[in-house]
């Protein structure tokens, strides 16, 4: 019954008397609150999302910095304030330091589309390392993380 319902998903006609055919191509799943034959539909398809071209240029040409806001991504977790009356001393993380990435001038302004989304200042899609630094303990050190 089942080869019936998967026949008719993907625009066979089949009778009772007639011989099932080898079901082939994306495989159905099983559902249960969709409006569909016998319970089964075709899955949805995932899509990453696409970077415009300016973006990966972007990306290429600041590649610093998106290992920096990767680390923060990954490790920033590790320097999370989880001790509110500061009794004991944090550890201090040598992967979020903008230093080994090269970025030293904390003045230096870079473009941020494609990398990082900040709260836009003025319409600029441009930041200093500092205030770049700045957004992301807020987002991934803070007390509650």
């Amino acid at each position: 019954m089942w080869r019936i319902a998967q026949a008719k998903l993907r625009g066979n006609t089949l009778t009772f008397g007639s011989r099932l055919p080898v079901v082939s191509g994306p495989k159905l799943r099983r559902c249960y609150n969709e409006d569909v034959a016998y319970g089964y539909r075709v899955p949805k398809q995932f899509e990453y999302p696409d970077y415009s071209p300016e973006q990966l240029k972007n990306r290429q040409q600041q590649a610093a910095l998106v290992c920096l806001v990767d680390a923060y991504r990954s490790v920033g977790h590790r320097a999370t304030d989880l001790d509110p009356l500061h009794l004991q001393q944090q550890p201090s993380i040598p992967e979020l330091n903008p230093a080994r990435y090269g970025l030293s001038n904390m003045n230096e302004q870079f473009n941020i589309d494609g990398i990082l989304e900040m709260p836009p200042k003025g319409g600029s899609k441009t930041a200093s390392i500092a205030e770049i630094h700045q957004t992301l303990v807020d987002i991934y050190c803070g007390h509650v993380a």
